[in-house]
């Protein structure tokens, strides 16, 4: 077996953002991820080799034979394809709603490792006071969209939870371009909220289940869902006031209680 080396942190960065920090196994968030090497070679770290795993698949991967299932190379490879294409399509749409402009990018393959971040940014087309003035009509038009997932099934509403969740990520990627390049965390600023709403998911899912993953029933994925969503509600309202609140022709105020109002009362789970 080669020797196992240490994955570029540039790809591991690339990878994550790709896969949205998730497993591409089970698809659940929150769950702690591993970057599992799909040929088993430890020294290869192509993009296209990197699969990201919650640690209960990536142990599937590891198991052969008794009761054990074992989850080969070429399953891995297929789930990582399909969900970076979900992840990115996912994207897409979050972006034409928040920005209201037609994406074309809904790539059927893995993205290559030149693809960078800044390209789900747009440019600035419109002043920031115009474009904050229309998100909670856009907040609003998210929720109607994703309002039939939330009476659903569990994978349902977490669904709902998500699209919602991918629309608003997309608004505060959109704020954070009046602010200087790379000001936050020095990376992108795609990057840099994919980063921030991954950990809400963990710390939400860690004080759902004190007694370990998997305890505490099904609801917890909506319930966890929701609870990132106001998080990242959260973010955009403080950035806005960030933003424009000192500026004379703009009451934040006002703005927030248009913002609050935008979100229904209850998702209905």
């Amino acid at each position: 077996m080669a020797t196992r080396t240490r994955i570029p942190e540039e790809t591991s960065a690339d990878l994550l953002f790709y896969s949205d920090h998730t497993c591409c196994v089970c698809r659940e968030p929150g769950k702690q991820v591993q970057i599992h090497h799909i040929d088993e070679d430890p020294a290869n770290h192509a993009i296209a080799n990197l699969a990201v795993l919650c640690l209960s698949c990536h142990d599937r991967t590891q198991t052969r034979g008794g009761f054990g299932r074992h989850l080969r190379g070429e399953e891995v490879e297929r789930y990582r394809s399909d969900w970076l294409e979900r992840v990115q399509k996912r994207r897409d749409r979050a972006d034409e709603i928040a920005v209201r402009r037609q994406t074309t990018s809904t790539p059927s393959s893995p993205p290559a490792t030149d693809r960078r971040e800044e390209s789900l940014i747009p440019p600035k087309s419109q002043t920031i006071t115009a474009y904050v003035f229309e998100l909670p009509g856009l907040l609003s038009q998210a929720y109607a969209r994703a309002k039939p997932k939330f009476s659903g099934s569990t994978a349902e509403m977490i669904g709902g939870c998500q699209e919602v969740i991918d629309v608003v990520s997309q608004m505060w990627v959109n704020l954070a371009s009046w602010f200087p390049e790379h000001h936050f965390g020095g990376v992108p600023a795609p990057r840099y909220l994919s980063e921030y709403v991954a950990a809400r998911f963990e710390w939400w899912r860690g004080l759902s289940e004190p007694l370990g993953f998997g305890t505490g029933g099904s609801i917890v994925g909506p319930e966890v869902g929701a609870a990132v969503l106001s998080d990242v509600e959260q973010a955009v309202a403080q950035t806005v006031s960030a933003l424009l609140e000192h500026e004379d022709d703009f009451s934040f105020l006002e703005w927030s209680r248009q913002w609050s109002a935008a979100r229904p009362r209850t998702l209905g789970m």
